[in-house]
């Protein structure tokens, strides 16, 4: 038997968001997500037509390739 509760959890949350909800989800204004994806440093993104949608599986790739970790035998660290 198919275990319902992980199926429903797809209708919970939509697969593909748009840029304001895409935003949210990596802390900066849409302005600043479009200027990302204009100079193609952004999340990857989908069209269609002219509507621009984010996985969020991307969106989280997106910030796990950006993390920083601190090397702590430099010192310091307030970056």
């Amino acid at each position: 038997m198919r275990n319902v509760s992980n199926s429903s959890n797809l209708h919970d949350e939509a697969l593909y968001v748009d840029e304001r909800v895409a935003a949210k989800i990596v802390a900066v204004s849409v302005s600043k997500l479009q200027k990302l994806r204009h100079a193609g440093d952004g999340p990857e993104y989908s069209r269609v037509d002219h509507l621009v949608r984010y996985s969020r599986a991307a969106l989280v790739e997106f910030m796990e390739s950006r993390r920083v970790r601190r090397d702590l035998t430099k010192g310091g660290g307030n970056d």
